[in-house]
């Protein structure tokens, strides 16, 4: 999946129900545990200013980690 500006830009851009939503696609997407999930929604703040400083380069290497199929699922559920 490829990173650009506007993607990059939508995803600052989220409020915090959004990113939360969010968060919890990407969790269940990823396999994560009830327990990941909620420690991941519970630091709703943290993410979003971490976020906030990422690059697309960044943003790219977190996708490297997951792979470009889930990418892409996450990305048509996100509608991003």
């Amino acid at each position: 999946m490829k990173v650009d500006s506007d993607l990059l830009a939508r995803l600052k851009g989220m409020d915090e129900e959004t990113l939360r939503r969010a968060i919890g696609i990407i969790a269940d997407s990823v396999g994560a545990d009830s327990k990941q999930r909620d420690r991941a929604l519970g630091n709703i703040g943290n993410i979003k200013r971490k976020l906030e400083s990422a690059s697309e380069r960044d943003l790219q290497r977190m996708i490297g980690r997951i792979g470009d199929e889930k990418a892409e699922e996450i990305r048509r559920q996100l509608k991003l």
